[in-house]
């Protein structure tokens, strides 16, 4: 299905924001059913709250659920029309000419890049709580330049994809999204039934999911992700090997030198050693006090 035909609005920075660097808005689609396709002079980025909404972009026909983000570049002609439930939405728009510097620096990863269909992502639980904060950040009398642009680069990361990436791929989003909150000492302790209970699913079906998609075992996709974990405190600190690997759920110290050496190539010891080793001197300047 395309966009209604019926007459396209061109919004412009005025209509949005006279003054100022961007403007925060929640809308709800209940209310908006009736606005024709626009497009902008300006920039935007917007994600579902709750509820969903049937959202024509450029043409297209695309159904949005709560996490759904997208970024919309100034020649996007799209349009919201009231899903079931009826939902709500956060909008950041902003003025794209003044960041012509940060497209530039970062090409095809910078998210309002020309060319191509609307670059998006779904937000897990994480991310989707990381937003709000954002909003509480930018939503004050005058949001500043930085916080701006910070708020950007951080839906850039999000919309190519983060750290986690690797260890998601191939999995479907109520699983990948369950290992967004899963990657913390307090579930990760709970093993595979704490992540098939985050998934609202059946061990034995977190088990198939992780086999079909990863050609591996939901135990071995827990285990790789506690090493990760246990592998960036050795890192950053001096705490014992023997604390760290049973806050992360491997207690057994064998069963976990074992399995840190297969994966990293190293003991913890010596990862350690060499992970610090190859940190920056700081240099330290002392005076007395007077």
């Amino acid at each position: 299905m395309s966009i209604p035909t019926v007459s396209k609005l061109h919004l412009t920075w005025e209509h949005e924001n006279p003054r100022g660097c961007l403007r925060v808005a929640r809308h709800n689609l209940a209310h908006r059913d009736r606005w024709p396709p626009h497009d902008h002079e300006f920039a935007e980025v917007f994600w579902v709250e709750s509820g969903n909404a049937q959202h024509f972009i450029n043409g297209q026909e695309e159904l949005l659920a709560p996490g759904d983000l997208r970024c919309i570049r100034p020649e996007d002609a799209h349009l919201f029309l009231t899903g079931e439930p009826p939902g709500t939405l956060m909008n950041v728009s902003f003025q794209h000419e003044p960041l012509r510097e940060l497209a530039a620096r970062y090409g095809e990863v910078w998210p309002w890049s020309p060319g191509g269909p609307p670059r998006g992502v779904r937000l897990g639980a994480v991310a989707r709580e990381r937003m709000s904060s954002w909003i509480d950040i930018l939503a004050v009398p005058e949001p500043s330049r930085l916080d701006l642009e910070s708020f950007l680069l951080d839906v850039a990361r999000l919309v190519n994809g983060d750290a986690n990436a690797p260890r998601s791929a191939g999995l479907p989003a109520w699983l990948a999204q369950a290992l967004e909150v899963f990657n913390d000492p307090r579930h990760l302790r709970g093993g595979v039934p704490e992540l098939a209970r985050l998934c609202g699913r059946s061990q034995e079906h977190l088990n198939r999911t992780v086999r079909a998609s990863q050609s591996r075992r939901a135990t071995d996709l827990v285990n790789a992700m506690r090493l990760d974990w246990a592998a960036a405190r050795l890192r950053l600190s001096d705490r014992p090997v023997a604390e760290i690997a049973g806050e992360c759920g491997l207690p057994n110290l064998a069963h976990f030198y074992k399995l840190f050496r297969s994966a990293f190539g190293l003991t913890p010891a010596a990862f350690r050693s060499s992970a610090q080793s190859a940190m920056p001197r700081q240099w330290l300047i002392t005076a007395p006090w007077t």
